[in-house]
């Protein structure tokens, strides 16, 4: 299963992303989990699309495509 997984790099760019997110939903009261603050800030700096079975965190989220995958 893993083998034809690539796996990103975690760039400046990420870095930027992920304050920003934290900014925007701590100013609304809404912060989610450092673990997947990260992980949209990843796809953010990526750019790609984040597909996921856990939506519930990620629809705080603003500027990425979530794509809903129930992975079974």
């Amino acid at each position: 299963m893993f083998s034809n997984m690539t796996v990103l790099n975690f760039y400046s760019n990420c870095a930027e992303h992920s304050a920003n997110i934290y900014q925007d939903l701590k100013k609304k009261g809404l912060l989610i989990e450092s673990e997947d603050l990260l992980i949209a800030a990843t796809a953010l700096g990526n750019n790609i699309n984040l597909a996921t079975g856990n939506t519930k965190p990620f629809d705080r989220v603003v500027g990425f495509k979530l794509v809903v995958d129930n992975l079974s």
